[in-house]
């Protein structure tokens, strides 16, 4: 693929729905690398919709570059979990996705600098930190991809703001705070 600082997140052409049907299409075709009309078929949508979204799934590494694609092992687990209705394993599939993807990062990085974002500000920020311009086609992305992170548990909305959520075991910005405090406080047991 492109060299890491090239990696760019393309934004998804449908909702949330859209690209859960074309990952579970593309899983029903086995390795075997499948053209738009077969998955199309498979999805029972226009392959105009699936060429929309298939930008989206390579930028994230869940579908091979090439005319004919098939899912990566990645993308496997994650079209496997969506297709067999396990909606748990799919949203910690999707986290781990979108908190190790390479095209992802800026998106991450920017919910990491800005701590909490009012609901009616992120999608220009995600837009912006993206470098997309304001379209439809981009107002439809990237409020897909919101559904995408807070179903997948990566960001959270409470009282009109959305939050990136701490990574499991990683505890909380204001009780990591604390715990380092209580640290310091503590004596060394091997200076005691």
């Amino acid at each position: 693929m492109n060299s890491e600082a090239e990696k760019k997140l393309a934004l998804p052409g449908s909702s949330y729905e859209v690209v859960a049907k074309i990952l579970h299409a593309y899983a029903l075709c086995g390795d075997t690398p499948a053209n738009l009309d077969t998955v199309a078929a498979k999805a029972a949508m226009d392959k105009t919709l699936v060429s929309r979204n298939n930008g989206f799934l390579v930028s994230l590494e869940l579908l091979t570059e090439g005319k004919s694609k098939t899912l990566t092992p990645d993308g496997k687990k994650l079209a496997v979990a969506i297709g067999n209705n396990l909606e748990e394993d799919a949203a910690v599939e999707w986290r781990r996705i979108f908190l190790s993807a390479p095209a992802a990062k800026s998106v991450v990085d920017m919910l990491k600098v800005q701590k909490e974002i009012p609901a009616t500000a992120l999608p220009g920020k995600i837009g912006a930190t993206l470098g997309q311009p304001g379209s439809s086609a981009t107002t439809t992305g990237v409020n897909s991809l919101i559904e995408i992170l807070t179903k997948a548990g990566v960001i959270h909305e409470q009282d009109g703001k959305y939050r990136l959520v701490s990574q499991p075991g990683e505890p909380e910005p204001a009780k990591a705070a604390n715990a380092v405090s209580t640290a310091l406080a503590q004596p060394n047991p091997a200076e005691a």
